[in-house]
């Protein structure tokens, strides 16, 4: 198997620290603009209140952003397929050119890790990092925790943009457009439609040529873990891991 190549690791390491600074400078700026610098005294008791779960939400979105960094998305087993027994056929199993070695259903094959992936669904460049079996869960509990990050801040900034309104008979739009544009949470639509598109995944755990859905609960078992109160934090634990082993997949004939 082919080792990752330095300019793909470097490229990796430069989206990762774009997305870092990206989430650090918005969380200055915020602070800065809502408490360390605030227009008025104005719904300030609202605005500190609000701050209470920001913080939390972006403690949540740096967390799962290193789990998805670092987490290994799903790691083909050596000679796996002994595991199934007879249920293998050697006649319409799967095999990887690259690797050189037979592949489970639903496991593709990334060009970027130079490697096959359990139920990959896609490589995605800001983490460096496939999204596979094994971490789904902590890449949609980032987009998750981004667009809860994104609402709050929005609210704190709206709040402050509403003093300024209410303090000036002629509109100056100049000043309104330096406090708005600091939140560049208009550049995450693609964050945002990959959301939609990970959500619909579960919904209908069809990433593959054959329909491997049953029902949304079995669903939402498979991708966020067996153990409900580790479904909002990006960690499966002991007895939180997720429905099945990533290689045997039922498939739906209905």
């Amino acid at each position: 198997m082919l080792a990752e190549t330095p300019l793909r690791k470097c490229l990796n390491q430069f989206s990762q620290a774009i997305v870092f600074y990206i989430i650090f400078f918005v969380y200055i700026m915020t602070d800065y603009l809502t408490l360390k610098n605030p227009y008025s005294s104005a719904y300030l008791q609202i605005i500190q209140i609000f701050w209470v779960p920001l913080k939390i939400t972006y403690i949540m979105v740096i967390w799962s952003f290193i789990r998805c960094i670092f987490s290994d998305p799903g790691k083909v087993p050596y000679n796996w397929q002994f595991q199934l027994g007879q249920q293998f056929d050697y006649e319409t199993a799967r095999y990887c050119l690259f690797c050189h070695r037979f592949k489970p259903d639903r496991c593709i094959h990334c060009p970027w890790c130079n490697r096959c992936v359990l139920n990959m669904h896609f490589h995605f460049h800001m983490i460096g990092n496939c999204v596979g079996y094994f971490n789904r869960k902590f890449f949609l509990l980032l987009l998750f925790y981004i667009n809860l990050t994104t609402l709050f801040s929005v609210i704190l900034l709206n709040l402050k943009v509403y003093s300024i309104l209410k303090d000036i008979i002629e509109i100056d739009w100049k000043l309104i457009f330096e406090y708005y544009i600091i939140i560049p949470t208009f550049c995450l639509q693609e964050i945002k439609e990959q959301q939609i598109y990970m959500f619909n995944c579960i919904w209908c755990n069809s990433i593959s040529l054959f329909n491997f859905s049953f029902n949304l609960k079995r669903n939402w078992f498979q991708v966020m873990g067996n153990n409900p109160w580790l479904w909002a934090f990006p960690i499966f634990g002991v007895n939180g891991k997720p429905l099945g082993d990533g290689i045997r997949w039922e498939r739906n004939e209905n």
